[in-house]
């Protein structure tokens, strides 16, 4: 059985090689359809998938033996706290904004709510539309300016 310390490292080394291949990767690629819709192309090789399952699970493996929260979990909280990233789930929405996720499926049935993205049948919000719709919900309270 590893120490805790060797695990740790074991850690550190795993999520310093997935950044490294997220950092690699080409960039996104949208592409306007002109009737209003768009899509996105992310190229990635066979080669960096199958090394990014390996990865991901070895860090499961690791993290669950140092008793840490899941890799989906902890990739969302990354995606969370990082300003770099211009789409956001709606998991991600829904934890930004303290709701659940079923209060953002009903603005989107209900035709209310931010401007969203639906890519591959998965929604996504661009933040420039995020940032746009909490501008628009700032409330004054009256005295103020």
């Amino acid at each position: 059985m590893k120490t805790k310390k060797a695990l740790l490292a074991e850690k550190l080394t795993l999520e310093q090689a997935i950044q490294a291949l997220h950092a690699n990767a080409p960039s996104p690629r949208w592409i306007d359809r002109g009737d209003g819709s768009l899509s996105i192309s992310v190229p990635i090789s066979a080669a960096d998938m199958k090394a990014q399952a390996a990865l991901r699970a070895k860090l499961a493996r690791v993290e669950s033996q140092l008793g840490q929260p899941k890799a989906a979990e902890r990739n969302t909280m990354r995606q969370l706290s990082s300003e770099g990233a211009e789409l956001l789930t709606e998991q991600m929405l829904a934890h930004r904004w303290h709701c659940s996720i079923s209060r953002l499926q009903r603005w989107r049935s209900a035709s209310t709510g931010p401007v969203y993205l639906k890519i591959g049948g998965k929604v996504l919000y661009r933040m420039d539309d995020i940032r746009a719709y909490e501008s628009a919900s700032v409330v004054k309270p009256r005295g103020h300016a």
